[in-house]
């Protein structure tokens, strides 16, 4: 199994293969559902790529994403075990290399989202909404 840690080098990883490649992101701390995840990639790709990416962005709260649980190892040896072709493990700096600029209106776009479920959210949500 690949080790890819910058978007450059996923990219070219991609462009060297042949056939469907499924990609399954997690936040790592793999568990049984990740795997089911997994397996049905596996069946319906060649290739199948998972990336593990702790996004600070979907915690309200500092001591949440310092208390995320990260199992690097055991997630690499799972997924290794499981024939997984790649696992893209970027930083934060490498996803948001200027910084968190995806700041939204809360009002506009998560009050009847996350919004709504976590009364101390920040007035942001994930920018693909």
């Amino acid at each position: 199994m690949k080790i890819i840690r910058t978007t450059q080098a996923l990219r070219a990883y991609r462009e060297k293969l042949e056939g469907s490649v499924g990609f399954v992101p997690t936040m790592g701390a793999l568990h049984a559902g990740h795997c089911a995840l997994v397996s049905a990639a596996k069946a319906q790709h060649q290739h199948v790529v998972v990336s593990i990416f702790v996004n600070p962005m979907q915690f309200n709260e500092a001591k949440d994403l310092a208390g995320y649980p990260r199992t690097e190892t055991e997630d690499q040896q799972l997924l290794e075990g499981m024939g997984a072709s790649a696992l893209f493990l970027p930083s934060v700096a490498e996803l948001y290399p200027e910084g968190d600029h995806y700041a939204v209106d809360e009002a506009l776009l998560s009050r009847d989202r996350c919004g709504a479920a976590r009364p101390t959210s920040p007035t942001r949500c994930w920018s693909e909404y």
